[in-house]
């Protein structure tokens, strides 16, 4: 008797302890879910703070600065833009497949780009400042671009977006890496 109920207490706990690590693993998956949604939902919100960066204010600012003021305040901006657009429907059907780490393997050469506009960014943010002084058209972009026609958002936060970007992949790579099951 007391053989059979150390026994049954035995499989009861491996049975409790098999039951934890499934409640886990799912947990674990659930959680990678969730990651895989914030990184395509933030992606999108990204891309489309680009979007506005060269439709509010590169492309408009063309028809009055010079091509260099353009390309010291601008720098790289319109090659980023459609590099990410790539990206993130890449990040988009890796999320259908369960591969979306595998988009950023594939897609790490292209983050190079950046090192041109996060070298030239305080250069870029005192010719903002040294143009919002002197230049009229420029002022009156900037006003229209923050107006209810315009795209509601000043030209400082959407130049700061692409620094921080990289740095919060890595952020969120983490939290994915963490997340995964070792067989993945």
């Amino acid at each position: 008797g007391e053989g059979i109920v150390m026994l049954q207490a035995l499989w009861r706990g491996r049975a409790t302890r098999r039951a934890l690590e499934s409640d886990k693993a799912l947990q674990r998956m659930r959680t990678r879910q969730n990651i895989t949604k914030e990184i395509v939902a933030t992606e999108l919100s990204y891309v489309q703070g680009l979007e506005m960066l060269v439709a509010f204010f590169s492309r408009p600012a063309q028809n009055f600065l010079t091509p260099n003021d353009v390309s010291v305040v601008f720098s790289n901006i319109e090659t980023i833009l459609p590099c990410q657009a790539k990206f993130l429907e890449d990040l988009r059907m890796g999320a259908q497949t369960k591969r979306i780490g595998q988009a950023f393997v594939d897609f790490a050469p292209n983050f190079e780009i950046y090192n041109t506009y996060v070298a030239n960014f305080e250069d870029s943010m005192a010719m903002i400042q040294k143009l919002k002084k002197k230049s009229e058209p420029f002022q009156d972009l900037l006003q229209a671009a923050v107006s209810p026609t315009g795209c509601g958002r000043n030209i400082e936060d959407l130049m700061i977006t692409p620094v921080q970007r990289i740095p919060r992949y890595r952020m969120l790579l983490d939290e994915l890496r963490k997340n995964t099951v070792e067989t993945h």
